[in-house]
């Protein structure tokens, strides 16, 4: 993990940098950060080119680049830790999480607090030397990058015995491409992760046009058949035909392939049945899995004990057969893992961390990437479409499974095959990646069903903290203010955060320079000098209740437009009027309002924003009978919902929503219907109602008709009740 550690340490130097105004540093200490930085870059380069061919010399250089990045890390965030910290805080209230931190920092080896940073900084010194060293030794030509080897037939399983089960359509289809008559050079592309039988269906093909004859065999070689793992690259190979994607077995298919192994030509005895459907289940569709799991079963495959308790423990047991045939697994898993980008190794490895079977929150895991340094910087990209990118890239490679997508197709949660993760925290544990996570300083505190009632300034090099307490009335206090590094704060609905006004900055002070996320804040006050703090902010959610907002500089909320840098908004009222919508930042992509009341006359607000994509109005963000949007608005909005409305007449055409994408109308009981015009959006795909009015179903009905009628074979329409 020696590049990930590499762009760790750049970016706490670039903070240094950044935060030099505080830290008090010389010219030649600005210098020195300065050629450390550079220093990187170059190692940097140097893995990206020679890492993946150089043998056991780059490879005994990369463990020293690793250990001496992650030293200088934890020496240089010490060192702003304590120039930070100039007075102990008070006993009580932070106790607990104090002993925490101090239990955390003694985990950290003794030698990393003694460790001299010249020492490391010479470290550092002389692996550049080497790294020129050899790089001046080496030939100057493109370096060729060997494919890793496949698995030769005499390490494979015999299948001959064994029917491919699940692959009769993507048999069909595949044979129907490679004997069409289509006379010009073709490349068909098969997409799968690994284990799911992309060799298998290659053979099947083989097999199936054996018979034929080498004349008509011989007329379909300039046909090329390939199969892949990351489906850019089976794109790649002929852009204009779709790629062949295999997927996981159905409950059905995985019962079936495992009676196939166990029962070749039989049927599986009654008393073993429900027991092995959920085992079969439990494989999760994949096939290598079901070929493992069997190899266990078969040891004893009429006695149900045995069945058992292989079935009770499922994870266990597959790690138990993983074990067995570590070598060929091995193989398999290398084919992806060894063919990652380096800064792709890090995040996926790190996905180990999660239990068995758990449905990751990608907005969540962008910010753990964010926190422990693994996401390298992109100009013009935030941390978060950064991490979408990683995760879009490991989907692509087919090394994680896809559970929900946003409206704009982004993966929203996933997680890993059973198997996968066994491979993956085996490959965590032999770079000893797992130990440089537990030994750097603390960098994410999740404190849900925490009370604080004060910040101690030891957290002061928190880059990522999520503090959720799920508490009533809590307070944040006002020290949060004093740490720079903090880029994501969440709480809970009733959670208040404390004025910064009553604190006196200097110019050494430290702020929220980096804060990029605030939610579920109840009445904040938005002065000019808290929105100055929270610069950066990209992603606010606020929440109003059971005060007065009669002026719209009450609370502030006319400043809102000076975070120019926001992308996403959520405004929650509860039980008090808000005055009349206020000016939002124009740099605004996703606007949720709720229970605002805001006439539809001033959707012109929220209508002129130049970059809205999303637009979600909840319990009465809106009210009123009629809305007529302005011709000219909302003219990148992509997603509308609207979720419990009073609104009865809806007037608009196609020129008022040209590239919206998917409608959702819910809790619509007034609605009359849906214009008619909607209908004829370019772009629109899907439009979904929930408890809506019956004239506005059959208005949706006549819409998904009349576009019928006319062609549109790609406009869909849901009813729920």
């Amino acid at each position: 993990m020696a590049y990930v550690a590499l762009i760790s340490l750049g970016q706490i130097l670039e903070q240094i940098l950044n935060l030099d105004e505080y830290l008090s540093m010389s010219l030649l200490e600005e210098q020195k950060v300065k050629d450390l930085r550079g220093n990187i870059a170059f190692i940097q380069i140097f893995l990206e080119e020679y890492s993946q061919n150089g043998g056991e010399a780059v490879h005994s250089l990369e463990i020293r680049i690793r250990d001496a990045a992650h030293k200088a890390e934890d020496i240089i965030e010490s060192r702003i830790s304590n120039q930070f910290v100039s007075e102990p805080t008070s006993p009580g209230a932070w106790r607990l999480l104090k002993q925490m931190i101090s239990a955390l920092t003694n985990m950290i080896p003794a030698r990393h607090h003694n460790q001299d940073l010249q020492l490391v900084l010479r470290e550092i010194d002389l692996i550049v030397e080497e790294v020129m060293m050899y790089m001046n030794s080496c030939r100057v030509y493109d370096w060729q990058r060997s494919a890793a080897s496949p698995i030769s037939s005499s390490q494979r399983a015999d299948s001959s015995k064994v029917r491919m089960v699940g692959l009769d359509d993507d048999l069909i289809q595949i044979k129907a491409r490679v004997c069409g008559e289509s006379s010009k050079l073709e490349t068909i592309s098969i997409v799968g992760m690994g284990g799911i039988g992309l060799l298998g269906s290659i053979k099947m093909l083989d097999d199936g046009m054996d018979q034929e004859s080498n004349t008509k065999l011989a007329e379909r070689l300039h046909k090329c058949l390939k199969s892949r793992r990351l489906s850019e690259v089976a794109v790649y190979a002929d852009s204009c035909r779709p790629i062949h994607q295999l997927r996981l077995l159905d409950q059905y298919q995985s019962w079936i392939l495992l009676t196939e192994i166990l029962f070749p030509g039989k049927s599986c005895p009654p008393q073993l049945e429900n027991m092995g459907k959920k085992i079969a289940q439990s494989c999760r569709g994949l096939p290598l899995a079901i070929c493992l799991v069997a190899g266990l079963l078969a040891e004893d495959k009429n006695r149900l004990d045995h069945w058992k308790n292989i079935g009770e423990n499922i994870a266990e047991n597959l790690n138990m057969a993983a074990t067995r045939n570590e070598e060929q697994l091995s193989k398999i898993f290398s084919l992806s893992y060894n063919h990652l980008p380096h800064h792709l190794r890090a995040c996926f490895l790190y996905l180990g961390v999660f239990p068995e079977d758990y449905e990751i929150r990608v907005s969540q895991l962008s910010k753990l990437w964010a926190a422990e340094g693994f996401l390298r910087s992109v100009s013009h990209k935030s941390f978060q479409q950064i991490a979408d990118d990683c995760i879009e890239d490991l989907a692509n490679r087919s090394l994680i499974l896809v559970h929900k997508q946003k409206y704009n197709r982004r993966i929203k949660t996933c997680s890993l095959h059973d198997v996968l993760r066994d491979l993956c925290v085996r490959k965590a544990r032999e770079e000893k990646f797992f130990d440089h996570v537990m030994e750097r300083l603390l960098k994410v505190l999740d404190a849900a069903r925490v009370y604080f009632d004060e910040l101690p300034l030891e957290l002061v090099h928190l880059r990522g903290p999520s503090l959720r307490p799920f508490i009533d009335a809590f307070c944040i206090p006002v020290e949060i203010w004093k740490m720079p590094q903090i880029s994501h704060i969440s709480v809970f609905y009733t959670s208040f955060l404390a004025d910064p006004s009553s604190l006196n900055f200097d110019r050494r002070t430290p702020c929220l320079a980096n804060l990029q996320t605030l939610s579920y804040i109840t009445n904040f006050n938005f002065t000019k000098k808290a929105v100055r703090m929270m610069r950066k902010l990209k992603k606010l959610n606020v929440y109003y209740g059971a005060v007065t907002l009669e002026r719209r500089s009450d609370y502030g909320l006319n400043n809102l437009v000076h975070l120019r840098k926001l992308e996403k908004l959520r405004f929650s009222s509860f039980s008090c009027n808000v005055p009349t919508p206020y000016l939002l930042p124009r740099s605004l992509k996703k606007l949720t309002l709720s229970d605002c009341r805001f006439p539809w006359q001033h959707t012109t607000i929220v209508g002129s924003l130049p970059n809205l994509e999303v637009l979600k109005l909840l319990w009465y963000g809106f009210c009123g009978r009629e809305w007529q949007p302005v011709l000219g608005e909302f003219s990148q909005l992509k997603y509308l919902a609207i979720d419990t409305t009073d609104l009865e007449c809806w007037l608009a055409d196609s020129t008022n929503f040209p590239r919206l994408e998917h409608l959702r109308l819910e809790n619509c009981s007034r609605l009359e219907r849906i214009p008619s015009d909607i209908g004829e959006i370019l772009t629109l795909k899907l439009i979904e109602l929930r408890n809506c009015s019956s004239s506005a179903v059959d208005s949706a009905k006549e819409i998904l008709e009349e576009q019928q009628n006319q062609g549109n074979e790609s406009l869909q329409v849901r009813f729920y009740s």
